[in-house]
């Protein structure tokens, strides 16, 4: 019967363009899933979303061990005063030079940064998913650096106009 065949053929294509969409709605979610985890890696450290990705139970609960660790604290000295003669975009622009040279440092130093408060970074050196031989000597580099690479973003901003010494 010539009307069940065509019948079947209008099935078939629909399927097909069904399929696609199909397609497509999984490409859009692994890419809304993707820009969730590389955000999620903005506020939780990296090996802890990598542990969490591979779908270790462990990583999403909270445990406690024993283990020796190295944390620095690094703020901006009088930060609240040099605001005030900022404008807010001359602020921002400020933070955010500032928080990705002190990270690159602490990056490169094997720190990990656990929290960015306002002008403030917190540490932390050999934490138990990301072991750092000799972690105290690797947190005195990277504070070191950093007071190396303000003198050097001091400069830098000063030459942009954009603020007085940090």
């Amino acid at each position: 019967d010539i009307t069940a065949v065509s019948n079947s053929c209008g099935q078939n294509k629909r399927s097909r363009h069904a399929m696609i969409k199909d397609i497509a709605h999984l490409e859009e979610a692994f890419s809304c899933l993707l820009d969730g985890v590389e955000a999620f890696t903005k506020f939780v450290p990296e090996s802890v979303v990598k542990r969490i990705v591979k779908g270790d139970p462990k990583a999403t609960r909270l445990h406690v061990k024993d283990h020796e660790v190295t944390c620095m604290f690094a703020v901006i000295s009088d930060f609240g005063s040099i605001c005030e003669n900022l404008s807010e975009d001359q602020a921002i622009l400020v933070m955010r030079r500032y928080h990705k040279t002190m990270m690159e440092i602490v990056k490169r130093y094997q720190g990990m940064v656990t929290e960015i408060l306002d002008d403030g970074l917190l540490v932390y050196w050999n934490m138990p998913d990301d072991p750092v031989k000799n972690h105290p000597a690797e947190a005195c580099r990277a504070a070191l650096a950093q007071v190396k690479a303000m003198a050097q973003l001091n400069e830098s901003l000063k030459m942009e106009n954009s603020s007085q010494d940090l």
